[in-house]
């Protein structure tokens, strides 16, 4: 009875947000609010995207008459935001009306976790109350609509740099139940069509809310145990017999202040520790280092900085009302690394964490393996956002507002791409049902092969 009940108020819910309208007219008044302070605030907009006029003109003139539920709005802003080309939006929060059913309970979406490969879905985890979906089984369909026809709709929605596909994988991968949810449809039951090997089969599973899909998550999953936070969710150093292996996982500010860290002395006690070591070979891993304090990404410099050519600067930082200030390469360290660096990079190698790959590439010379990065090779637009409360949907926008521009490259001449590793290493459906890490073996093999 009780959970018939909670059914009820779920179904409720949701019934009530599809049931309230926003005309046509409403929408395109949000649109172009939202359009005025995207041209008012990008200011590496029409460098990195000469039509973005165009195609924001295209698509608030496809906007037909009737109305429009707040799921369908925000659809739309999602769109537009992602026109611009530029990764670092922040689009609604977790308190707003189309976000706040997921977290409160009051809406029920997919009940299993996915995982992206070369365009196709993968069931990761399956949190289903039927427990009926097989791990690594490939989604063909999902109540009717092809698997590229959902993928399609997701990259159009989900702002990043450029062209780069491999940032957008990483985040609709992570966020594919709620993201279906918001963009797609508002659900009770998924019809699934699976192929596992040479099978392929229909599947009916109900939707289930956060706390019911967190339940049977548990239940069906070992998980290891809770560590205590410490340092290591920052950095991670091992010196190994024949190599030293340092990880960056995260420049995250809150990070920053709780172990009070400033990027000057962190890497002098890094660089130091590994020139104590004395092998020749650094494997560095920026996978998943989506960026944070700035002093991060351009304090490393004199620790690598060994490529003769002469950069005037590392990146050139241009605020939204025109000010201009130049991030000045440093002189070398007494720890200046001499010795052979490996580096692995992935989509979610982003933002300062890119500054970081970028400066190793160009300034050090490094071989890169991995997949390409989500910031764009040339510059990026971040740093502080300009918030926008629109009017009708009240859907509250971040713009980023400070065009980022690297020197420019002595190595890889592309546009609107991320940096290109000179090892492409992908992962197959084994490596990750298996936790196998291609990459780091591939790293290994070429670091260690070339020991002298």
């Amino acid at each position: 009875m009780k959970r018939d009940f909670l059914v009820f108020l779920t179904f409720f819910s949701v019934h009530v947000l599809l049931s309230q309208s926003l005309s046509v007219d409403q929408v395109k008044e949000d649109l172009n609010q939202l359009y005025m302070d995207i041209v008012s605030f990008n200011p590496g907009l029409y460098k990195y995207n000469p039509n973005f006029d165009s195609r924001a003109d295209s698509l608030i003139s496809s906007l037909k008459g009737g109305d429009y539920n707040k799921y369908q709005a925000y659809t739309f802003i999602s769109q537009l935001c992602a026109l611009s080309n530029e990764g670092h939006f922040e689009i609604g929060q977790w308190s707003d009306d189309v976000h706040a059913p997921i977290i409160t309970g009051r809406a029920s979406f997919l009940p299993f976790s996915i995982f992206l490969l070369d365009d196709r879905i993968y069931i990761e985890h399956d949190m289903s109350a039927e427990a009926s979906l097989e791990e690594g089984a490939e989604i063909l369909e999902i109540n009717g609509r092809k698997s590229a026809e959902i993928l399609k709709k997701l990259r159009s929605v989900t702002p990043s740099d450029g062209s780069i596909q491999t940032y957008q994988t990483k985040k609709i991968a992570y966020n594919f139940p709620w993201f279906y949810f918001f963009y797609l449809e508002q659900s009770d039951s998924f019809n699934l069509t699976l192929r596992q090997g040479d099978q392929v089969e229909n599947v009916l599973v109900a939707a289930l809310d956060r706390d019911q899909r967190i339940e049977n998550f548990k239940a069906r999953t070992v998980l290891a145990a809770k560590k205590e936070p410490s340092i290591a969710d920052f950095y991670e150093l091992k010196l190994e017999d024949e190599y030293a292996y340092l990880r960056l996982k995260s420049f995250d500010y809150r990070l920053v202040e709780k172990y009070k860290l400033k990027g000057s002395s962190f890497y002098q006690d890094i660089f130091g520790r590994i020139a104590g070591h004395g092998k020749g070979k650094l494997i560095v891993d920026l996978r998943g280092n989506m960026g944070g304090r700035n002093e991060f990404g351009d304090e490393i410099v004199p620790f690598i900085y060994k490529n003769e050519e002469v950069f005037p600067y590392l990146l050139r930082n241009t605020s939204w009302k025109g000010k201009t200030r130049y991030k000045k390469i440093k002189k070398a360290s007494r720890d200046l690394y001499q010795g052979d660096v490996y580096v692995m990079v992935d989509g979610n190698t982003y933002s300062t964490g890119a500054v970081v790959a970028w400066a190793l590439r160009e300034l050090n010379g490094a071989v890169f393996i991995g997949e390409e990065t989500g910031t764009r090779y040339e510059g990026f637009v971040a740093g502080s956002k300009q918030y926008t409360t629109l009017t009708n949907s009240q859907i509250r926008v971040g713009v980023p507002c400070y065009v980022k521009e690297f020197a420019t490259s002595k190595i890889q001449e592309t546009t609107n791409r991320g940096l290109i590793p000179d090892h492409v290493v992908k992962a197959s459906v084994e490596d990750v049902l298996e936790g196998r890490d291609p990459v780091m073996e591939f790293t290994l093999k070429i670091a260690l092969d070339n020991q002298k």
